[in-house]
């Protein structure tokens, strides 16, 4: 029977309505506690063309990377972390599929993953019980993203933060297929000045995209040399960080964890950096090792070009670190730093060595493959740091052990250490370039790289006089790579040139089977 509101339940209700007036902060944490929790987000930022040895995060003479410090203060930093390829194509894909460049096919510039891999990207492996953001400023990994389209979410476009094209409209083509835009008409009329790969397929318009460059392309009181642009728009890396940042704190309030992919162009030539950090490193006493050029240098930089280059790259690098400083600052005010998994890395390397500048060259020394990992777990306080070798493959197996899923056995890649992996100082590591192999083909000219420990060893195929020739290099003691051993330890030469061809042999076997 019912006996009404008696004056116990009125008492109730006063008491349950006063509460949260007087103790605020203890009900939200109630309150909370009481809602279902999400899953910690995963952010992951990737700075293009940032290698691993201009970082004084890595003990690198010139104090350039602030920031990463003071971040990787409470994070895991890993030491001895490769990519998979030394460009874009080729780094960006294997860290996307967690599969080596013999695996995943995008060998060549502006290729693309095999399509029996396109459902099997980090995005899809991760699940639609995230909410995946993409976003990139380097339309060779716009391409990949591209493919994955139907696992994400919320792919930002392009030119998201960008402030002025730069390229004819004929050249952008239509957003409704990027690929084919750019396979059709960008590739071919654009400049691509600051790329790698030709000038424009037509004199003509290659000649108009100059001339139709504003003002704002040019010197400015900011920006001595001009706005940092990627050849397609001109941007600045506070706009892009804020941007992000905003998106970010959008996600962070759905219902689910969100998956955000965020890889901007900085500081990938040309090194267009504020005036406040122009010349900050003019005369600081730093004098890099001086280098013989190799026999498979195309460019043949003059040294002193080098060392002005590599100054400049410094800078820029400096630069980004301190907005990439002011984004993680939003992130920690915000509270998302503390609900996430904050990933730091780039896709390669940059050289300044061997008459070699850019990362548009047959060669695989660690400057062009060596790139920073750091991860910040949502809570930890305090530092950690890697040293075992570990590859940008590893990115995607963890990923999904972090969204509480088993890794597919057919990954290459292994859990990192630290998130469940094993920490093996005697695992082997490769990376590959085969730029000019068919992406259908065995490879057949390629140089591939296996690190094994401190051994480095570089094989070398297809480039004719240098067929089938490995260099060996102790990075402990030379970690220049300056002293080639493959003549005096030639037992370690032979057993890790087994080693590489064995695995290239596998997957080249893999391609020729029906």
């Amino acid at each position: 029977m019912n006996k009404g509101i008696t004056r116990r339940d009125v008492l109730k209700v006063m008491g349950a309505s006063v509460l949260p007036a007087l103790f605020p902060r203890q009900m939200d944490v109630f309150s909370n506690w009481l809602q279902p929790q999400k899953k910690p987000n995963i952010l992951i930022i990737v700075l293009d063309t940032l290698s691993a040895n201009h970082l004084s995060l890595y003990g690198y003479p010139r104090h350039t990377s602030a920031s990463m410090e003071r971040f990787a203060g409470r994070a895991t930093v890993y030491h001895s972390h490769f990519s998979g390829g030394n460009f874009t194509t080729a780094g960006t894909a294997s860290m996307l599929t967690g599969t080596y460049p013999w695996t995943h096919r995008a060998i060549n510039i502006s290729g693309l993953v095999k399509r029996s891999l396109v459902d099997r990207n980090i995005f899809q492996w991760v699940g639609g019980e995230y909410h995946r953001m993409a976003f990139t400023q380097n339309m060779l990994a716009e391409m990949l993203l591209h493919q994955f389209k139907a696992d994400i979410n919320d792919h930002l476009p392009f030119t998201f933060a960008g402030r002025e094209l730069l390229t004819l409209s004929l050249s952008r083509g239509s957003d409704l297929d990027p690929v084919l835009s750019f396979y059709a008409y960008g590739d071919f009329l654009a400049i691509r000045q600051n790329n790698d790969g030709p000038l424009s397929g037509s004199p003509l318009l290659g000649l108009l995209e100059l001339l139709g460059s504003s003002e704002e392309t040019r010197k400015s009181e900011e920006y001595p040399f001009g706005l940092p642009t990627n050849s397609w728009y001109t941007y600045t890396n506070r706009d892009t960080f804020d941007a992000i940042l905003r998106k970010i704190i959008e996600a962070s309030a759905l219902d689910k964890p969100f998956l955000g992919y965020f890889h901007l162009w900085t500081p990938h030539e040309p090194y267009n950096a504020r005036k406040e950090f122009v010349g900050r490193f003019k005369k600081d006493g730093y004098s890099p090792v001086s280098k013989p050029e190799h026999i498979l240098t195309d460019m043949h930089r003059p040294e002193k070009n080098l060392i002005r280059l590599r100054q400049a790259y410094d800078e820029f690098i400096t630069d980004v670190d301190a907005d990439l400083g002011h984004f993680l600052e939003g992130l920690e005010q915000s509270g998302i730093l503390d609900t996430s998994y904050v990933i730091i890395t780039s896709d390669h390397g940059q050289l300044f060595e061997r008459g070699e500048h850019g990362h548009n060259t047959a060669l695989l020394f660690d400057s062009v493959i060596h790139i920073p990992l750091i991860i910040l777990s949502p809570g930890q306080t305090t530092r950690r740091d890697v040293y075992a070798p570990t590859s940008n493959i590893d990115l995607l197996p963890t990923l999904v052990s972090l969204a509480g899923k088993e890794p597919n056995l057919d990954m290459e890649g292994e859990v990192l250490p630290g998130f469940g992996g094993v920490e093996d100082q005697g695992r082997s590591i490769y990376s590959m370039v085969a730029k000019t192999n068919s992406a259908f083909a065995p490879i057949t000219i390629a140089s591939v790289t296996l690190i094994k420990g401190t051994k480095k060893l570089i094989h070398y195929a297809g480039y004719g006089n240098y067929d089938k020739v490995s260099e060996l290099y102790d990075l402990a003691d030379d970690p220049e790579e300056l002293k080639d051993l493959a003549a005096s330890d030639t037992l370690t030469a032979a057993q890790m040139q087994d080693e590489l061809l064995t695995a290239l042999e596998e997957s080249n076997q893999a391609i020729k089977a029906p």
